[in-house]
């Protein structure tokens, strides 16, 4: 197995501390010409790798690649088409497979060969099969163990399918962290600098321990997608507020189906505010998600679990899902 990686965010000292047999391909550059030169320049390293290793099987958003190789591609893919439209234009084509939660069943934007499973990307490394909290993060943290305290999340919504989106506003972060204050310690990370107002609540831990932290708050509040879903499938009780609200639908499972997490849009701040305080003073919240997490883990995958068997069996693992559902619609 090689892992290609992007020198991008905490990926790659992730990478390290797993110790996975890492190759680095590029960095992250800005603008669309800057990410096309950049999508030429991973396309041509991950092709000589994978010549030199005699690669069979690529996995991830290098589909093109797998056709120069000859080599077979899966894609797992867990955002709607319509959010990303050059990318699904200029990869999505090329795979073999391309594999999505459920919830994104009805988008005909993955192409023909769509392959679904019962689950979100989340549970690929937060089941509880595979992730277990550790309380020393509460010592990391300067917690009292049953010391109430908060997770905020600001992102700076700067990639290319975030354009002419929103999230929290300076002034409405203020509002939200003066409120919290009133329940618990309140621990901000961020995308980017933090302005003077909250860098004394930066948070201050290594990065691979965030999920843990994340697991023993009272609540997490923010507008970024993926810690909101990560907080939501914890069983934490999640809260964001962007211009995404309404759209991504796994989200919308999650709130509308499990009710792990509400949304609200920019210009609803008096009514986020309110819900979350509503909730805070629930003395049965935690239980009462934790609940929510139990029911929604029994209509889900393992989803590490299913990844290894559908790869392993693949192509009969492909073609028994699309027998499948033949019957199904047949049926």
């Amino acid at each position: 197995m090689l892992v290609v990686g992007r020198e991008k965010d905490v990926l790659m000292p992730l990478l390290d501390l797993y110790e996975l047999p890492v190759v680095a391909s590029t960095s992250k550059q800005s603008g669309k010409l800057g990410a096309f030169k950049e999508w030429a320049q991973r396309a041509l390293i991950i092709t000589r790798l994978a010549r030199k290793h005699d690669v069979d099987f690529l996995i991830g958003p290098i589909c093109q690649v797998s056709k120069l190789v000859r080599a077979k591609s899966v894609l797992f893919a867990a955002d709607d088409t319509k959010i990303m439209p050059a990318y699904v234009r200029f990869v999505y084509p090329f795979a073999d497979v391309v594999v999505t939660p459920s919830c994104l069943a009805s988008d005909r934007g993955f192409g023909p060969h769509h392959v679904t499973y019962e689950g979100y990307h989340q549970l690929a490394y937060l089941h509880p099969n595979h992730f277990r909290p550790d309380p020393s993060i509460l010592e990391e943290l300067g917690i009292q163990r049953g010391e109430p305290y908060f997770i905020m999340r600001f992102v700076e919504l700067r990639a290319h399918h975030d354009k002419e989106h929103a999230g929290i506003g300076h002034e409405f972060r203020i509002r939200l962290l003066k409120e919290l204050e009133k329940y618990g310690r309140v621990f901000i990370t961020a995308e980017g600098t933090l302005a003077p107002a909250f860098q004394s609540y930066q948070i201050n831990i290594a990065a691979h321990r965030i999920h843990h932290a994340m697991a023993y708050a009272r609540m997490f509040i923010g507008d970024s997608q993926s810690m909101t879903a990560e907080a939501a499938v914890l069983g934490v009780p999640a809260i964001r507020c962007n211009t995404f609200v309404g759209v991504l639908a796994c989200i919308e499972e999650l709130e509308h189906r499990y009710g792990l997490t509400y949304g609200f849009r920019p210009g609803q701040e008096d009514a986020m505010l309110a819900k979350i305080v509503e909730l805070l003073n629930d003395p049965e919240l935690a239980s009462k998600w934790q609940a929510k997490r139990r029911t929604m883990l029994e209509d889900k995958v393992d989803l590490a679990a299913w990844m290894l068997d559908f790869l392993d069996r693949y192509p009969l693992s492909y073609h028994e899902y699309i027998e499948a559902q033949k019957m199904t619609k047949g049926g």
